[in-house]
């Protein structure tokens, strides 16, 4: 088993969560109205995943839309418009949402 899927908090997970929070942040102010920005990231928990996703989307003024090719299996979200790998299943826990800036 992972050393991270046994030693991290649920602390560490809200931690990373605002991180990433930051990140996309940073990226939506740097990208020009109709870029794109993708977000994919090396976990599978819905703190880092869809909500970072919604906040993007809620607070950041980007749309989120289908990321092709299609390689992993359909995310959490309502639109099924993110990929999830499971690490189980796929050798990794992955996730990917892409976005356009309105």
């Amino acid at each position: 088993m992972p050393k991270l899927s046994i030693e991290t908090t649920k602390r560490d997970i809200e931690n990373l969560s605002s991180y990433q929070k930051q990140f996309m942040t940073t990226a939506a102010a740097m990208v020009k109205e109709g870029g794109t920005v993708v977000y994919s990231v090396c976990t599978v928990t819905g703190e880092e995943c869809e909500e970072v996703a919604t906040f993007a989307e809620e607070k950041l003024g980007l749309v989120k839309i289908a990321a092709s090719p299609i390689v992993g299996r359909s995310g959490l979200d309502s639109g099924k418009l993110t990929q999830r790998f499971d690490p189980e299943l796929d050798g990794a826990g992955y996730f990917i949402a892409k976005f356009v800036k309105r």
